[in-house]
């Protein structure tokens, strides 16, 4: 009796043994899994929530609320952008693509496109200054001096950029850069 039971203690106990081996080898794999896990995060660049991304920039579409373009630059840039100015074709035509999806009635927004200089008042750049390397001007345009640029619908002509006083009211689009968002993160 001795023996049997000695025997069964020993089984007895090589089995709770085995058991907290396989808990063991079981917390081991789960933590080597969560470990991997973490550390296989990747830093992708995404939009801002709420922006649209068009090739390897995030816009901003505001539609419904028409400001001047004085408004419009100061939301863009308390928003973490700047009001939007197409640098190609391609970039235009995607900017007003987008417009166009989200716009009810006016078919118009205003662009980062002014004349500042009161010595050249047809001569358009960016609000710091810097020159145009692209346009889509209208035929005819510019015309107004000292004018902002929009781009829009103007009688029949789509996507283009028609001058106007800068106290005019229309939508607008802010523009930033994509930024960095860290994916596969648990959030526990």
């Amino acid at each position: 009796m001795t023996l049997t039971l000695t025997l069964t203690i020993k089984s007895l106990f090589h089995s709770i043994c085995n058991l907290q081996t396989r808990n063991m080898l079981s917390l081991i794999v789960i933590i080597t899994f969560l470990s991997q896990a973490s550390s296989s995060q990747t830093n992708e660049l995404a939009c801002p929530e709420g922006w649209e991304r068009l090739d390897s920039k995030c816009y901003l579409i505001v539609t419904g609320k028409p400001t001047t373009l004085n408004l419009a630059r100061q939301d863009c840039h308390e928003n973490g952008g700047k009001l939007a100015l197409p640098m190609d074709k391609a970039e235009n035509d995607g900017i007003y693509d987008l417009y166009e999806k989200r716009a009810k009635i006016i078919k118009r927004f205003w662009i980062d496109a002014i004349a500042l200089d009161e010595n050249f008042p047809l001569v358009y750049t960016t609000r710091e200054g810097q020159e145009l390397n692209f346009t889509q001007w209208k035929n005819g345009q510019p015309n107004d001096k000292n004018g902002c640029g929009f781009m829009g619908t103007d009688l029949g002509s789509v996507s283009v950029w028609v001058d106007i006083p800068c106290n005019w009211k229309y939508d607008y689009i802010c523009e930033t850069k994509l930024q960095e968002n860290k994916k596969g993160t648990c959030s526990f």
